[in-house]
């Protein structure tokens, strides 16, 4: 599997995007409101400052576990296969499904 193929299975690249609109609002709210609450002028770089240091941490955290329906739980190289997951937890996992009768 090629790098890019495990981080976009590992939605590495969504939690990128997401954390970047989530920082740009956040910087955006932080300058609109140091006026009117008389905050210090450095109050905006530290916002910025501390935005930049999360980015990779969130990443990292990103790369290292996954969530899942039960939980966040520790990513496992080679347990998945492109997102699906291995034959014998499908079989494990399925439900029988029957249609209506039709009368």
């Amino acid at each position: 599997m090629s790098f890019f193929t495990e981080l976009k299975r590992r939605n590495v690249f969504k939690v990128g995007v997401a954390y970047a609109i989530v920082a740009w609002l956040l910087t955006q709210i932080v300058v609109s409101i140091e006026a009117p609450l008389h905050l210090p002028d450095w109050a905006d770089t530290l916002t910025i400052i501390m935005l930049a240091i999360g980015f990779p941490v969130a990443l990292i955290i990103t790369w290292a576990f996954e969530l899942t329906p039960a939980g966040i739980k520790r990513s496992q190289t080679g347990a998945l296969t492109a997102g699906v997951p291995a034959a014998r937890e499908v079989i494990e996992q399925s439900i029988a499904v029957l249609p209506f009768a039709d009368m």
